[in-house]
């Protein structure tokens, strides 16, 4: 199990956005402040400075209208402006001295000039009617003044004005030094906070950044990764929670992978074509049969639209036909030729959960061309065994009613009829015969008990057999057999039914003058019978019928040689029984070979 160590950052600019939102939003903050506060005392200590400014002119104002008071003679004299211009030289001020009539009677070279008519002035309205005037004034060449005019008293009366002035220029350059001083104190302050929350930032983001790190990697699929986050706030709950999540995903892939593995194995064995298919048409899903029924790969199929993919054209236009219908249903087509006519049964079904949403398709294709080849085949079995009963018993019927209407007053015919009567009814014999023999093959096989033969045995009986018939039919019949032994595990009575039944058909479908050979060889780990003619031939599109249960090539032709058509049928069986397996090569019009296989008895 992997583990996401604390130390590990993500390398994805979505692992370190938050960390950088928060620290900038800490930072914006911290820095507005920083600023703000900064602004706020360089205002305050510029309206303290002010404040001071205006108080220390007004006493100064207090103190020179307080002196012109005590000595009105003064202002005359010229003794009060001598002292005023040191009071204003001591202080650094500006005085101006305006008579209750209008009349400078003294007048600064600095600062703002008096105008002739001073007492228009709103300042000196407002000392005459408050007892105090304040105005501010702005040079031409930018230096601001401040004045305070205070009313010279006499005995209740205003003899006069005084106007105490003072540039701010002293007082700007110690607040700019202030402003200056705290600016420093300010950034430095700021940094230092910057600093912390830079480290408290990182250190808050950081089991942030590992959990969404390990959450975006097992999101990927790195199930096995687990957070190594061993801390007791919110996020090792977090941490904890992501690993218990973790663990059941793992746990419920692991399961849907397995029962995903079985699944597509049991899709995979299925004899049935499986096919999904999305809702755009396209092959999601195909197993082994679908793929041969197809013609196609499998890992090519996938992805292809359904009507690339399918080439039987009827499957392909009722699956395109039914995609418009979102409900199950079901029905059977075929196509090909009639000797190779396939048979499907087809099933669709939508692979959505509503019926009201549009979806794909799951189609399973069944050939039922054995299933049906077999009902055929049962068909013609149960007419074949009526009309092969039939034949015998009509012709022994009407024989016998001709008996009965006056025929055996004639010896002659009498003794014919009998005859046709016995043969009719040996005919009949053997059908019942051959029926019963393929049914106890079919159910039972322990009717045929094996022992270590030799067979060519077998090959003794058949020539005995035949060498009669083929002398009086003109046929050239040749036996061929080794020297040496050649052992099976085999019944002699059964495996002479097997050599005996197709040297027979060998004889009824050569002509004159024909040849017929039987013989045996050794080939690897069989022993083969091969019998070889050169007869009528069999047409290719009877071969693989030709082993079925009343199956004839020519009916007619058949019945007047005598067979049932169950003969090579019961060769088949008694084949089969022993291990072995029959085949057939034929060329019309130039004869057959049938060869039988048997698998070498054990060595003793």
């Amino acid at each position: 199990m992997k583990k996401e160590s604390s130390n590990s950052e993500s390398s994805k600019p979505g692992g370190t956005s938050f960390f950088w939102k928060l620290w900038g939003s800490y930072a914006l903050l911290t820095l507005a402040s920083a600023i703000l506060i900064a602004l706020l005392i360089n205002r305050f200590f510029s309206n303290t400075a002010n404040a001071a400014l205006r108080a220390e002119l007004s006493t100064i104002g207090e103190l020179a209208a307080s002196m012109a008071s005590s000595n009105p003679q003064g202002l005359w004299t010229g003794a009060l402006q001598a002292r005023l211009a040191e009071v204003s030289e001591d202080t650094n001020t500006t005085a101006d001295i305006v008579l209750a009539s209008g009349e400078v009677k003294m007048a600064s070279q600095q600062g703002s000039v008096l105008p002739e008519d001073p007492l228009d002035l709103p300042e000196f309205w407002n000392a005459r009617s408050k007892g105090k005037g304040e105005s501010e004034y702005i040079l031409e060449n930018g230096e601001r003044y401040i004045y305070v005019i205070m009313p010279i008293l006499v005995q209740s009366d205003k003899i006069g004005y005084v106007r105490i002035g003072s540039s701010t220029k002293e007082m700007l350059a110690q607040s700019r030094e202030l402003n200056s001083k705290v600016a420093i104190g300010a950034s430095g302050a700021a940094f230092l906070s910057l600093l912390v929350g830079f480290f408290i930032a990182r250190s808050a983001t950081q089991p942030l950044s590992q959990v969404e790190s390990a959450c975006r990697r097992i999101a990927e699929g790195e199930l096995s990764l687990r957070i190594d986050l061993d801390r007791k706030d919110e996020f090792g709950m977090v941490a904890r929670s992501v690993n218990a999540l973790a663990d059941s995903s793992e746990n419920q892939l692991t399961q849907l992978g397995l029962q995903r593995n079985r699944l597509a194995l049991l899709l995979q064995l299925l004899q049935d074509s499986v096919v999904a298919i999305d809702r755009r048409g396209k092959v999601i899903f195909l197993n082994a049969a679908a793929a041969s029924l197809f013609e196609v790969d499998e890992s090519e199929a996938e992805g292809k639209l359904f009507e690339d993919v399918m080439r039987v054209e009827p499957i392909r236009k009722l699956v395109q036909d039914g995609f418009s219908e979102n409900k199950r249903f079901e029905f059977e087509t075929s196509w090909g030729e009639k000797e190779s006519l396939r048979y499907v049964s087809i099933f669709v079904a939508p692979l959505s959960r509503s019926l009201m949403e549009k979806s794909g398709r799951l189609v399973v294709i069944r050939d039922v061309t054995e299933s049906r080849r077999f009902e055929a085949l049962r068909r013609d079995f149960a007419s074949n065994v009526s009309h092969e009963l039939k034949t015998p018993v009509a012709a022994i019927t009407t024989l016998v009613d001709a008996l009965e209407t006056g025929a055996d007053e004639d010896a002659a015919a009498r003794h014919e009829f009998l005859g046709r009567i016995r043969i009719q009814n040996g005919r009949l014999l053997r059908l019942i015969e051959e029926l019963l023999a393929i049914s106890r093959l079919e159910t039972d096989t322990s009717m045929i008990s094996l022992r270590r033969m030799d067979l060519r045995s077998v090959m003794e009986v058949a020539s005995e057999t035949f060498n009669t018939m083929a002398a009086l039919r003109g046929i050239r019949f040749e036996t061929k057999c080794p020297l040496q032994p050649l052992f099976v595990e085999g019944d002699q009575k059964s495996l002479e039914v097997v050599v005996n039944s197709l040297v027979d058909n060998a004889f009824k479908y050569t002509g004159e003058n024909g040849n017929i050979q039987l013989s045996l060889n050794e080939e690897g780990d069989n022993h083969c019978i091969r019998v070889q003619d050169t007869g009528i031939g069999i047409a290719s599109r009877h071969l693989e019928r030709i082993f079925e249960r009343f199956y004839r090539i020519d009916v007619s032709r058949s019945r007047e040689r005598g067979g049932s058509g169950l003969g090579l049928s019961i060769v088949k069986h008694l084949t089969v029984a022993h291990g072995g397996t029959v085949s057939v090569e034929s060329e019309q019009g130039k004869g057959s070979l049938f060869a039988v296989s048997l698998p070498k008895a054990k060595e003793v």
